[in-house]
């Protein structure tokens, strides 16, 4: 007795196609076959993208259909090889891989273009905008813990940078005699410890040399 694979219908008199679909569902194969160029050429163009743009959406476009087909192949109706469980879980790798790379990318730039800048705030704009985009791309990820990484050592920089800032003006200034200036920066150094998200305990050391050195200067 036939069985169209498809919507489960049988009988004596039923008739099913090459694909095991009955006339009722064979209307199907065109829909997969549309399906299944349009995959073809997402696969393409996710491994050969000239962006990494390209290449997540095109990849993503190829997780979709692969999606669509997947639900064939659990029916046994033929469509692809290799099957679409198959390129499923490659392709969900793949997307991964691209977004860690983009992510990746646009941290190294932000480090190399934080090195290039001349001012302590041009170079906390620059790192500070990674953060923010490595955030977005890092979204569609289950596991995030690389993406946050790459984060968090952006942040790291931006302290970094934020408290050198403070300490090269007052350094500057308490070389030229501009005493006040000195303390008004040494204290906007030591105000930034206090102040950030890193416990002050791991910083004794910065704030006693701060506390020090406006002491040292006069400071109220």
């Amino acid at each position: 007795m036939a069985r169209c694979k498809w919507c489960n219908k049988r009988g004596i008199f039923l008739s099913v196609d090459a694909n095991g679909l009955c006339r009722d569902c064979e209307h199907l194969t065109v829909e997969i076959h549309s399906r299944i160029k349009v995959l073809q050429e997402s696969m393409r163009l996710a491994h050969e993208g000239k962006t990494h743009g390209t290449r997540l959406s095109r990849c993503e476009l190829a997780i979709e259909h692969a999606e669509f087909l997947f639900e064939f192949e659990q029916k046994g109706v033929p469509t692809v090889s290799p099957a679409p469980s198959s390129i499923l879980r490659a392709y969900q790798d793949l997307r991964t891989e691209i977004i860690v790379n983009e992510a990746s990318d646009i941290s190294k730039k932000a480090f190399e273009k934080s090195d290039l800048a001349t001012t302590a705030k041009s170079k906390e704009r620059v790192l500070a905008t990674a953060v923010l985009k490595v955030r977005e791309v890092g979204q569609g990820l289950e596991e995030r813990s690389y993406v946050d990484s790459l984060e968090l050592e952006l942040r790291k920089e931006i302290h970094r940078v934020t408290l050198d800032g403070y300490l090269n003006a007052a350094r500057k200034a308490e070389f030229k005699g501009n005493i006040k200036k000195a303390i008004d920066q040494y204290q906007e150094a030591l105000f930034f410890i206090r102040n950030d998200d890193i416990d002050d305990a791991q910083q004794q050391s910065e704030i006693l040399d701060l506390e020090a050195k406006l002491e040292e200067l006069g400071a109220n």
